[in-house]
């Protein structure tokens, strides 16, 4: 998103599959903001103070900005956003989590901070987590179908043994979407608890 005339790439690609809203990871963009587009669509984005690195955003349609009743810039890591709807009120939450290579300390504090995102926002609304969150879930999944799901990649790293538990601490369960003889390329949780009807999708 750094690169000049990355984020109208981006637009277009919106449009041509008809998405009102899409979270962006390594955006690489400074500080925090919104900006309106000259064709309508609108950024929201958090990044560190000066460093052209991390960062987070959500791009969005016209009619998608008109509901945003508010948003927070939590770190260059995380930002989310509260949507207004007639029936439920949905907060997205999108992510860019460290590498499994970072520091236990490191992953200790984006979880934490991501844990404290899911804990403030209203209790009756949709929570929406998505983003990249750089995990491998697969395939130890004895005892844990419930919350890996049936389908993976790879083994389970340190990233994904935290995914897991940020799984099982929020109730979520995966429900991935692929068949027995393809490969997931998204999964998604899905849970109601007394608090929050939180998904979580990557």
């Amino acid at each position: 998103m750094y690169t000049a005339g990355k984020a109208a790439q981006v637009t277009l690609e919106m449009e041509r599959y008809r998405l009102d809203i899409l979270g962006i990871s390594e955006t690489r963009w400074t500080r925090a903001g919104r900006i309106k587009m000259t064709n309508c669509y609108t950024i929201i984005f958090a990044g560190e103070e000066s460093e052209h690195q991390r960062g987070v955003a959500m791009m969005m349609s016209q009619k998608t900005q008109k509901i945003l009743m508010e948003w927070t810039a939590v770190s260059s890591r995380i930002i989310s956003a509260r949507f207004f709807s007639r029936f439920k009120k949905a907060t997205v939450i999108q992510v860019y989590a460290l590498t499994n290579e970072a520091t236990d300390d490191e992953k200790d504090e984006f979880y934490d901070q991501l844990q404290a995102t899911v804990d403030k926002c209203n209790r009756h609304d949709v929570v929406i987590v998505m983003g990249e969150l750089n995990t491998k879930v697969r395939d130890e999944n004895k005892d844990m179908e419930e919350i890996i799901g049936k389908h993976g990649l790879g083994s389970r790293n340190d990233n994904g043994n935290r995914l897991c538990d940020f799984r099982s601490i929020n109730g979520l369960s995966s429900q991935e979407r692929a068949s027995h003889t393809e490969q997931p390329t998204k999964q998604l949780g899905c849970h109601k608890t007394g608090r929050h009807e939180i998904k979580l999708i990557t």
